[in-house]
Order: C-alpha cells, then sequence, then structure tokens
C-alpha cells in the first residue's frame, strides 16, 4: 500500500482503477533512408484510424456530453478530407524519410502556414493542424491515442494537469475522481472539479511516477488523501467514509427545494457558478438564485477554434431561458494565466498573472470580444441579462468596454434585431479596483469579487506555487478591508456586490460576510446545497460588532479567533 497527500479539491470519494494520462513520445531517425514501400503503408493505415477515430469520438461525444463539446472532433475531421496534406506527406516519404519523420515535418509546415495568414479563422485552424497530426504521429509510431471521452469502465484519472479541454469530454458516468500533480484549491482545474462534482485532489506530487495503470486507487476528496493498492483495513475505512458522505448528502437533499434563509429568516441571495448549459439544469434542480457567474471561456477552451457569434448566441440565448425567471450573469471571455486557449497562438509572457488577461486581451482582441457581445445583446432580446468585465484596473478600460456593448446594441437595432435588458458590472479582482471602487461605483450596476485572484494579488502570491503557498490568505486584513470597501463603496452608490470566488463557498467565511454586508453568494453547484443548509444555522443578529471587530484585526490569526468565537 501506498499513501500519497495531496489537497482535497473537490469533496467526493473515489474508488476505481488507475487510468493515466500521459503525452506521447515520439522518437524521429533522421540518419536512415527508408522505403517508401514499407513506410506508406504505415502512413495510410494511421490516417484511417484517425479518421475512424474522429468519427467515433464525434458520436459518442455528441450522445454522452453534448453536441457543443463534439464539434471540436467535426473540425479535424475537416483537416483529414483536405489532400494536400496527406500529399505533402507521401512526398516526403517517397524521398526516403520515416514515416513519422514525415509527418511531424507536415505538421510543422502546415501550422507555420495558416499561423501566418492574415485571417484570423485560418490563424485558427493551426492548433486543429497539431491536434490531427499529433494523433497520426501517435499511430504512425505505434502508440495508441488516449481519448479520454472514450473511458468506458469507472476509473481514477492521474494526471500532470488537466485542461478545460480535457475536462470538456469527461464522462462523469466513468471517471470517479481524479488526481493531478500539480495545482491548489484555487486552480483551474480544481474549479472545473466542483463544476463537475467529480471527486479530485490536485498538488499530488509525482502522482504518474506512483502509480501504474490498472491500480486500484481511493481518494479522498476533502482530505487530499490518495491511496494505491489499499489493504484491507483501508478498504473498510474508506466504505464506511464513503457511506457517511452518502448519508450526509441525503440530508443536504432536503434543502433542495428551499428558500436560503437565515435562521432568523433574513432572506440570502445565493447563486451559481457554472460553465455549461448543462450545469444550469442543475443549478435550477437546486432552486439556485439564477447565475453569479457564467463562465464564457469554457465555450472557447473546449473548441478548436473561437466559437461563432451565432454559436454563441444559441448557447446564450438557452442559457437566458433556463435561468428565468433568475438573473444571469456572463462574464466576458476571461483567459491569460492558468487559463490559455492554444489556438489564439498568444505570445509567451513571462509573468501571464501580471501579463495580458482579462479585459486585456478582450480589448486587444477586439473583433473576439465584439463577436461575443454581439451574441450577448442578441440574447438579452429573450429576458434580462447582466455582462461582467474580468479583471478591470481602470476606469478607462470600463468605459472602452461599456462603449463597445453601446455599439454592438446600436449595430443591432440598425439590422431590426431586438435588445432587451442589459446590467452592466465589472469583477473586483485587482487591489486597484477594491481602493477605486467608488470611482467605479457610479459606472456600473452591480460588483462581483472573485476573491482568487484578489488574494493572490493583494499577498503578491501566486496561488498555483507551493512555495508560497503559506502566504495565499484569504483572511488577511488586507484582504478583507478590501473585500469591505468595495461593498461599502456599491452600497453607498445604491448598487449591490456579489462574490463568485472560491472564498464565497468557504463555510468558514460565511458568517464574515454577512457582516461585512455581502449581497450575493455565487458558488459551485456542488456547494450550494451545503451553504444554504450553514445559512440556516447563522442568527444575523448576533452577527451586531463583527464587521468593526475584524476591521480593527492586525492579522489573520485575529481575524479567525473572532470567526471562531462568533
Amino acid at each position: 500500500m501506498k499513501t500519497l497527500q495531496g489537497i482535497g479539491a473537490s469533496s467526493g470519494f473515489g474508488h476505481a482503477k488507475a487510468f493515466r494520462l500521459l503525452p506521447p513520445h515520439f522518437s524521429v531517425d533522421e540518419a536512415t533512408t527508408f522505403q517508401s514501400s514499407k513506410e506508406l503503408p504505415l502512413l495510410e493505415t494511421a490516417i484511417e484510424q484517425t479518421t475512424a477515430d474522429l468519427v467515433r469520438l464525434e458520436e459518442v461525444t455528441t450522445t454522452t456530453i453534448s453536441p457543443a463539446a463534439a464539434e471540436v472532433f467535426a473540425a479535424h475531421q475537416l483537416i483529414l478530407l483536405d489532400p494536400s496534406m496527406a500529399d505533402h506527406m507521401q512526398e516526403l516519404i517517397q524521398q526516403g524519410h520515416q514515416a513519422l519523420y514525415a509527418v511531424l515535418q507536415a505538421q510543422r509546415f502546415f501550422k507555420d502556414m495558416f499561423a501566418a495568414m492574415d485571417d484570423a479563422y485560418m490563424q485558427e485552424r493551426a492548433q486543429d493542424i497539431v491536434d490531427v497530426t499529433n494523433r497520426i504521429a501517435t499511430y504512425v509510431s505505434g502508440q495508441v491515442p488516449i481519448d479520454l471521452a472514450l473511458i468506458n469502465e469507472p476509473v481514477i484519472l492521474i494526471a500532470r494537469d488537466l485542461g478545460p479541454s480535457d475536462t470538456a469530454v469527461l464522462n462523469k458516468a466513468f471517471v470517479r475522481g481524479f488526481v493531478t500533480e500539480i495545482g491548489g484549491r484555487t486552480s483551474h482545474t480544481a474549479i472545473i472539479a466542483r463544476s463537475l462534482e467529480i471527486p479530485a485532489v490536485v498538488g499530488a506530487v509525482d502522482a504518474l511516477a506512483s502509480v501504474n495503470d490498472q491500480d486500484i486507487v481511493l481518494l479522498n476528496g476533502t482530505s487530499g488523501e490518495v491511496v494505491v493498492h489499499p489493504d484491507v483495513e483501508t478498504l473498510a475505512r474508506f466504505d464506511q467514509a464513503t457511506k457517511e458522505y452518502a448519508k450526509q448528502q441525503e440530508i443536504l437533499q432536503t434543502y433542495a427545494t428551499k428558500e436560503t434563509r437565515t435562521k432568523d429568516g433574513v432572506r440570502i441571495e445565493l447563486a451559481s457558478n457554472i460553465g455549461s448549459i448543462d450545469e444550469l439544469d442543475k443549478a435550477v434542480e437546486r432552486r439556485s438564485d439564477g447565475v453569479g457567474l457564467f463562465r464564457t471561456e469554457l465555450l472557447f477552451l473546449a473548441a478548436s477554434s473561437a466559437p461563432t457569434e451565432e454559436a454563441q448566441f444559441e448557447i446564450y440565448q438557452r442559457a437566458v431561458t433556463l435561468a428565468q425567471p433568475h438573473k444571469i450573469i456572463f462574464r466576458t471571455l476571461d483567459i491569460g494565466g492558468d487559463k490559455v486557449i492554444p489556438y489564439m497562438d498568444l505570445p509567451k509572457e513571462d509573468n501571464p498573472f501580471l501579463g495580458v488577461r482579462g479585459i486585456r486581451l478582450n480589448l486587444q482582441e477586439r473583433v473576439l470580444l465584439q463577436t461575443q457581445l454581439r451574441a450577448l445583446v442578441r440574447a438579452s432580446a429573450t429576458g434580462p441579462i447582466r455582462i461582467m468585465f474580468p479583471m478591470i484596473a481602470t476606469l478607462e478600460e470600463l468605459l472602452d468596454a461599456k462603449a463597445m456593448v453601446e455599439e454592438a446594441k446600436t449595430s443591432l437595432i440598425a439590422d431590426g434585431s431586438p435588445v432587451g435588458e442589459i446590467e452592466m458590472g465589472i469583477m473586483i479582482e485587482i487591489p486597484a479596483a477594491a481602493v477605486a471602487a467608488d470611482v467605479f461605483a457610479p459606472h456600473i450596476d452591480f460588483f462581483s469579487i472573485g476573491t482568487n485572484d484578489l488574494i493572490q494579488y493583494t499577498m503578491a502570491a501566486d496561488r498555483m506555487n507551493e512555495g508560497v503557498k503559506h502566504l495565499y490568505q484569504p483572511y488577511h486584513p488586507a484582504v478583507i478591508r478590501l473585500i469591505s470597501m468595495t461593498i461599502d463603496a456599491a452600497h453607498r452608490h445604491g448598487k449591490w456586490t456579489g462574490m463568485c470566488g472560491s472564498m464565497a463557498g468557504e463555510l468558514e467565511a460565511t458568517t464574515l460576510l454577512l457582516a461585512l454586508g455581502l449581497d450575493e453568494f455565487s458558488v459551485s453547484i456542488a456547494s450550494l446545497l451545503e451553504l444554504r443548509a450553514h445559512i440556516a444555522t447563522i442568527d444575523t443578529t448576533a452577527l451586531h460588532g463583527l464587521k468593526e471587530a475584524v476591521l480593527q484585526a492586525t492579522s489573520r490569526e485575529q481575524i479567525m479567533t473572532l470567526l471562531k468565537q462568533d
């Protein structure tokens, strides 16, 4: 038996065989002259296998996940229908080159060619080329591609990390949990795990080297414990814990039909953070007060190219319909930092968390933002929507973004398209925005505090860096004061403030946030019922004086002591 300790990222227990996600390794022989009569059949077979894979993947993903997730495979099939790539590979083989060499050279040639084009759509085809040719190269080299969408038995997924494009095609019926070597509770992978309600452990160092495929693995998504080859005693312990967890979930289900109210009857707005239409159905089932954060970037991350205006409009319109009569807040494309879109081929940055991300990228890639805004404005005709801009640091950025919304409205109205009610707000993620909340408040309808980034920027501590993990402190006096400043500024201007960062779902923070006057909590769907049940135990009349005491505290420890006393 072997035990690994990581970080519990998504609660629950997983028990299944290990399935390791390893990248393919290609070894090219450029020194030898190869016989085309042997290499050409290898290439032809690999292309046939790739074509069959893509057809199957599109069918399976459409059925088990969603048509949107399957679009990437349809796009890849179109690439294989173009004979120019196969001709290029065959020509290199006929010159005496290895089939694998020919595939990888063709990959480089066509990737560079598409990336150099002026047309943005054609530039986006570069990553499609890489994905398709990697699959061909894998077959040519005698390996078998790993397709997460085709997993058809219970597994615990083990990986270095999982990108959004990986998680977009996970079948929850078979993936009983996953373990990654990097990440923290607020990393993108952890957030996705909670959205999918899949038990997960992140930051489990050397997990890939410690586990073999088919090994029996247990994981505790709360404690971060991962056990390989469990003995009988450990199996029994996990089995008991799993049963207790199931009982707790049954109790929480009784809150699915209840309003969110405190012990003394105060109504609290509790909304959901989602990334797809599929999640909205579950949010409605659990009586969520609408959507406090729709992560539109997941539509882009799960695709092989930027979704068109029409494709986005169809999703946004359906989301508005499902959310009614409650509000829905769409965050504009938020990438950068730990969220990278391969097909955009953005320049590498030495410090991406302080670079071109969020609204900064939106305002640079104006066509991309304008397309999204047109789709959102069109969706407003179905019902009221709220648009939220990420990573705002200056008033100029906000005014520029708002002007683009007005441009989209004017253009659509001129074309005869109906436009409905639209409110606009900003994420408070940068300390400058919190300090200047009074400056922004007259120009917005609401604030939403993104604590994940606000904490790391306030503390100058990368939330993905183990070396400064101890400095990532949600309850540091500076962080609490910035949250309080934001809420107070909004209220002075008759506006409201929500919180969509992970802190909103932390039970130990609930009394503090209520005392500070937070108007809305927006959390992962997996956290909805637990937070509602916890709020039902809180008497707001007993919170008198807590805000003043916390704001006078000079250390994290003092604040935690005050919360425990409460």
